[in-house]
């Protein structure tokens, strides 16, 4: 880890923006060129200017709105570098940006007063270039004064424009837990040492502190040991306390004089992976749970009696976003499959009627609130679709009015490029019909449909992660190559319940692979695939599928590219970060257990003589949660056993690649492999 860096705080009045830099000096330019110059090493063209911007991402995000509403801010990712913009409210003036030194980026942000942000920071370390979160927090004032790393390792070193007391150094990682109203000068903060005592359990050295913004000074907030969980209320005080003991949970509540106490016994049982959400008041708290007959839903607990009633529940989805008003009071539900939906709720009230006008005013759009103003005035409202990242608005409950602040990435079809549309489908899973498993479709070429087209499968990572109808960066990529890029939402995917998710467990190579290949089926039956050239890629999870899956189906696929994949079932556990916490290990415990006939059977390394299509790998050497050791392994397996494989290699990147070059260069490799094993893709159509 890099020691004693600099953070550069320049602020300039007046200079920000509501668009991107054109340009950015001749370091941008060299960028540029050296951009173009790997994708042409690469792919024998040059990549055009759409596809760069593509892989830079978004511009625009985490916008803000200060407390009283009189100032909205943004995380810029631009040709200028990362920073944080402050614009006025309504006009939305720009009033300055911060500024970051070079390796350095915002990762999470809140407001503490009207006047003042702390930032959570990421930057390059180990001599890398993808960034990481070292749990340092930086605490400025909107106009540029008064900076200081308030915790972390190098707190106390550099402040800027202060004559505040230094910090101490710390030796841990923080994260943002709350933000408090009340107190200007603090914030509530989660701690996790940098080392933690192995005679100790993790969650025992995990610990809640209010941590004084403008000194860096903290001290402990009192919670029952084992927290894991905790809901605030409005004035960032823990309320709520969720302990997990073996296979159940124990729920505390703080009463008024300080004290922790059970709740009530029928507030349990709450199962063990319940997600508490919103804020808490003395009278209730809400929770996503199982509700029986359905998916995971929306619940609310009382806390005097521990009753529990179900606000909302679908039957095969658990609640997407949850929506709280300005007072803390619950507003609504956006529902995610299989495309977005946004149910408002009875306790909305007035505000739920602003949510329904600002949805009606923006139609094709998903409105999303994401930051309001204490005195509900103000709105900032994040816009999502298919063919678009979508954009940041600002509505103004009195006039009823919705001012676009700007794009999420403005340079993203500026030269009249038009992404294609994503297309849901749903199927019941082969071996239980209850079992529903959706998905999207993204049509080459920036079309709308497909007729017996070439295919990229791409399952996502995790498993217990998903893919939406949202506009989705990499799919976009692989539809603008000319292929029809398929998802699935195969079971052990998040998204749709607690239950749905656990029918992946020791099921990874198996049935969740199995599903994989229904989805496939469909597609060449309903005329969309051509089956004679479909391949496989996916990143983490999604490329231990990649390997999996011709395993199992050697018929249906004609190549397989995996990045950064876990191949051995049977390291994961002493290999990877996962198994570092006693979560992580309780978690793979259930996963994917300890049987070692199982975890070999579902493990690509030691089926690598079974693969028998091109397989192409991408790895970061920084890479802990599925180390680059264990690619490396693979290959050279593969490599044995005869198979044609390839192997990419990124120095100073991790789990994934984060930046600009390594996305460019790893696309241009991903479209070289594909186009050389299905054929090329489908013709961009011909303008009219």
């Amino acid at each position: 880890m890099r020691r004693g860096w600099i953070l550069l705080t320049t602020f300039t009045l007046g200079c920000a923006s509501t668009s991107p830099s054109k340009g950015g000096g001749a370091k941008a330019d060299a960028d540029a060129r050296k951009l173009a110059d790997m994708a042409k090493v690469l792919s024998g063209s040059l990549m055009d200017a759409e596809l760069q911007a593509m892989a830079r991402g978004p511009e625009y995000e985490l916008l803000k709105l200060s407390p009283d509403g009189t100032t909205l801010s943004v995380v810029v990712q631009d040709g200028e570098g990362p920073g944080l913009a402050f614009f006025s409210v309504p006009d939305l003036k720009p009033q300055g940006r911060l500024a970051f030194a070079e390796g350095l980026s915002p990762n999470d942000y809140v407001w503490v007063s009207n006047e003042r942000v702390l930032i959570g920071l990421s930057e390059t370390v180990f001599g890398g270039s993808a960034h990481f979160d070292t749990g340092q927090l930086y605490a400025v004032n909107k106009d540029g004064t008064n900076g200081s790393v308030v915790y972390g390792y190098s707190a106390g070193q550099i402040q800027t424009g202060s004559s505040i007391r230094k910090a101490k150094a710390g030796k841990g990682w923080a994260s943002i837990a709350h933000g408090r109203p009340d107190d200007p000068r603090e914030a509530v903060i989660w701690e996790r040492p940098y080392y933690t005592d192995p005679r100790r359990r993790d969650v025992e050295m995990t610990r809640l502190f209010k941590l004084n913004v403008m000194r860096g000074t903290k001290d402990l907030l009192l919670v029952p040991q084992g927290t894991v969980q905790v809901t605030f209320d409005q004035a960032g005080e823990p309320l709520i306390a969720y302990i997990p003991e073996g296979d159940h949970v124990v729920w505390q509540v703080k009463a008024p004089d300080g004290r922790w106490s059970p709740m009530p016994a029928g507030a349990e049982p709450l199962h063990e992976h319940v997600r508490l959400v919103g804020t808490a008041s003395r009278e209730r708290f809400y929770v996503i749970d199982q509700v029986e007959g359905k998916a995971d839903g929306l619940i609310r607990v009382d806390v005097a009696t521990g009753g529990k009633t179900v606000v909302t529940a679908r039957a095969h989805q658990a609640p997407g976003i949850v929506h709280f008003g300005p007072k803390g009071n619950l507003a609504g539900v956006t529902w995610l499959y299989p495309y977005p939906k946004l149910e408002v709720l009875p306790e909305a009230g007035e505000y739920g009627e602003h949510l329904q006008r600002l949805a009606q005013s923006l139609p094709g759009q998903t409105v999303i609130p994401r930051s309001t103003s204490e005195d509900g005035r103000y709105v900032v409202v994040e816009t999502g679709a298919d063919r678009t990242p979508g954009a940041w608005f600002l509505y103004d409950t009195v006039d009823g009015k919705a001012s676009k602040v700007v794009d999420v990435q403005p340079s993203l079809g500026a030269g009249g490029k038009v992404y294609s549309a994503r297309e849901a489908f749903a199927l019941k899973a082969n071996d239980d019909p209850s079992l529903v498993l959706t998905g999207y479709l993204t049509f080459p070429n920036g079309g709308t449909d497909a007729r017996s087209a070439p295919t990229v499968v791409m399952p996502h990572g995790g498993p217990a992660s998903h893919d939406t109808w949202f506009f989705d960066y990499e799919a976009q990529a692989l539809a603008s190559f000319g292929y029809l890029v398929m998802q699935v939402n195969f079971r052990g995917s998040s998204g749709f319940g607690r239950a749905f998710e656990t029918r992946a467990y020791g099921e990874w190579g198996g049935k969740v692979q199995d599903d994989i290949a229904q989805a496939v089926e469909w597609g060449i039956a309903e005329g969309l695939v051509d089956p004679k050239r479909v391949c496989i890629y996916g990143g983490s999870f999604g490329a231990y599928s990649a390997m999996m899956s011709p395993i199992r189906r050697p018929d249906m696929f004609k190549c397989a590219s995996g990045l950064a994949g876990v191949y051995d079932l049977e390291a994961l556990a002493d290999d990877s970060d996962i198994g570092a916490t006693d979560l992580g290990r309780s978690y793979l415990d259930s996963a994917i257990g300890h049987d070692e006939a199982m975890l070999k059977a579902q493990s690509p390394l030691h089926r690598v003589a079974e693969l028998k299509v091109p397989i192409q790998l991408a790895h970061g050497e920084l890479d802990e949660r599925a180390p680059f050791s264990g690619a490396e392994a693979f290959h050279d397996a593969a490599k044995a056993a005869g198979v044609d494989v390839t192997m990419m290699v990124m120095k100073g990147e991790g789990h994934g690649f984060s930046t600009t070059a390594a996305r460019i260069f790893h696309w241009s490799a991903l479209r070289e492999f594909l186009d050389k094993h299905l054929g090329g893709g489908v013709a961009a159509a011909a303008p009219r």
